[in-house]
């Protein structure tokens, strides 16, 4: 599960002033233990202490009918008790700070100031809303305006209830948006991978796997994530990037580039969950339109074939085979290649439209033999040219994407895991020969759209050849690492 880092993006009731994710996640070894007593989303707590406090253990308000105290802006004591029918948490205070019955106002507050004591008061405060009005969002209205449907205001900063729900809520999508695809997939909820990209298959399922050969693949590993939720059957699934519904169960939908939407579908109840509208294949293509995934299993769907979906949004549930789970595979190349979908999708900072900037991997070390010393300069003759970590289109980025006119150093060309020609660079990156010219190149040419790949494989070959076993004892130390 991974924490929400940086600058807090949305912006916030009374002006974000640098406030950053780190701010509030600070305080997650209090906020995950209340909230998990209570059943409540670590996300939808972390938005209630963005908004009241800033993150500021500290922070204070003074109000009209009773001030406010620390991260959750507790009000230990109403100024108009009549008025108000109530006279305030105090009470609560006293017990979670463990202070006696007679305590004074003052202990009362600097309790409050204690991060531990506040939190697990505001969670009792939000719960018994809950456990009023029956849903979360109405609790959080409760919360900070004293009725379920966000129909008042603060009469101090002005902020209304409708924009304070709004706030939640985007705070929510931020947190979900972060990490990786699986992550971003669970909304940062706690997950387990039974199975990963490549791994022996070990267990048991007769013929499940047989389709790895229409890709090139072999049927011996197993060429897809198998994720769970520690919630089991049932467990929400966001969007993880921006894009199409292409499948919204199977046998629903086109699927991407019109490959279909056959198979992956959800078997059984695991605890007793039938499988609802649009089960098993749910799958999304990128708004790019060059890479889909693939959530197979998926209990339900929550969004129609052709709907347009932004990250972080709602779009089914997880359901399983032989056990609860759902079935995460990459396709690219129109749906004729099979990817690792975190390399398909790599981790990134969430940008300003929701979509996501890679987080740029390390070049793979290659020796370089004494017979290519000498490098040569390339240039670049289109834009978006990728620097990739191995020769495969799939293999994470590097660095960011080549312009038009950039140069780097080569020192020989490889013919890729897609049959592709790679220049590999004095930096050990893999870049695409394709959308480059070396004038001075005498190893076989540079690839040009539509030449046979086979013919380029064959002039390349020996300079290939003569590095390919130690190529692959270097990969196979790299994976063993």
């Amino acid at each position: 599960m991974t924490k929400p880092t940086g600058v807090v993006k949305t912006p916030l009731p009374g002006g974000n002033d640098g406030v950053t994710w780190e701010d509030v996640t600070q305080w997650d070894e209090f906020i995950e233990r209340e909230a998990g007593l209570v059943g409540w989303p670590v996300d939808r707590v972390r938005g209630h202490v963005l908004i009241e406090s800033r993150g500021v253990p500290t922070a204070k308000q003074v109000n009209s009918q009773g001030d406010s105290f620390g991260l959750l802006q507790i009000v230990p004591y109403t100024k108009n008790p009549q008025a108000q029918g109530w006279e305030g948490w105090h009470k609560v205070v006293k017990q979670k700070a463990g202070l006696p019955a007679n305590a004074s106002k003052q202990q009362v507050i600097n309790a409050l100031y204690d991060p531990a004591v506040n939190i697990a008061v505001g969670m009792e405060v939000l719960e018994s809303f809950y456990q009023q009005h029956g849903t979360l969002d109405k609790a959080s209205s409760a919360f900070f305006t004293g009725r379920p449907d966000w129909g008042a205001g603060d009469t101090v900063n002005g902020t209304t209830g409708k924009q304070y729900q709004a706030a939640v809520n985007a705070l929510i999508k931020e947190q979900v948006l972060q990490g990786d695809v699986i992550d971003r997939l669970y909304g940062n909820r706690p997950y387990d991978i039974s199975a990963e990209y490549g791994q022996l298959v070990t267990w048991s399922c007769p013929g499940c796997y047989e389709y790895f050969r229409d890709y090139g693949l072999d049927t011996r590993h197993h060429w897809a994530y198998d994720v769970s939720a520690a919630a089991g059957d049932g467990a929400p699934l966001f969007a993880p990037f921006n894009g199409t519904v292409v499948c919204a169960g199977t046998g629903v939908g086109s699927g991407a580039w019109g490959t279909g939407c056959a198979a992956f579908d959800r078997d059984n109840n695991y605890g007793g969950v039938p499988a609802g509208t649009g089960h098993g294949r749910l799958e999304l293509l990128h708004e790019d339109g060059n890479r889909s995934l693939i959530i197979g299993h998926a209990l339900n769907s929550r969004v129609r074939a052709g709907d347009r979906v932004q990250a972080g949004d709602y779009i089914g549930q997880q359901g399983g085979m032989n056990g609860s789970h759902v079935h995460l595979e990459g396709r690219y190349q129109n749906g004729t290649r099979i990817g690792d979908p975190r390399v398909l999708f790599p981790s990134g900072e969430v940008d300003e439209q929701g979509g996501t900037t890679p987080a740029y991997a390390s070049p793979n070390p290659v020796p370089q033999p004494t017979d290519f010393d000498v490098s040569i300069e390339v240039t670049v003759t289109r834009d978006g040219v990728p620097v990739l970590q191995r020769a495969d289109l799939s293999a994470a980025q590097t660095m960011p994407p080549l312009k038009k006119g950039d140069t780097f150093n080569a020192v020989y060309q490889v013919l890729g895991n897609d049959h592709n020609i790679y220049w590999v660079t004095t930096r050990s990156n893999r870049v695409p020969v394709e959308g480059t010219t070396a004038p001075g190149w005498k190893g076989g040419g540079v690839v040009e759209t539509g030449v046979d790949p086979q013919v380029v494989a064959d002039l390349v070959e020996g300079a290939r050849s003569e590095i390919d076993t130690r190529l692959r004892e270097v990969i196979a130390e790299l994976t063993a690492a």
